[in-house]
């Protein structure tokens, strides 16, 4: 009898965790700006340090994210989506969720 106790509050644990980590994901779920965000702050980050550059990439913040937001495609999945921009022809392939983007 103990054991089926155990068995049960066991499984009844499993669910919970199941189900709060499917609520954090759906929450978490990146949507396309913020996708164009964090591409746009890569971008940034990785200029050099000339100066002007990065005052004209500022300075244009909005012209260029309306580029990236025509190269990009999000699809949807309701846990995480997938994200894919491409650029004269040459695409890339991010996946989303946890609010965090990783290359596959």
């Amino acid at each position: 009898m103990a054991m089926k106790k155990l068995i049960i509050i066991i499984a009844v644990v499993f669910i919970i965790i199941t189900a709060v980590s499917i609520v954090l994901m759906a929450i978490n779920n990146p949507t396309k700006d913020d996708f164009i965000n964090f591409t746009y702050t890569k971008n940034i980050n990785s200029i050099d340090e000339d100066e002007d550059q990065k005052g004209m990439t500022v300075l244009y913040a909005d012209k260029i994210k309306e580029a990236l937001d025509a190269q990009t495609t999000r699809t949807n999945y309701f846990l995480f989506s997938t994200y894919k921009r491409t650029v004269d022809g040459k695409s890339e392939s991010r996946l989303g969720f946890f609010g965090d983007f990783y290359i596959y």
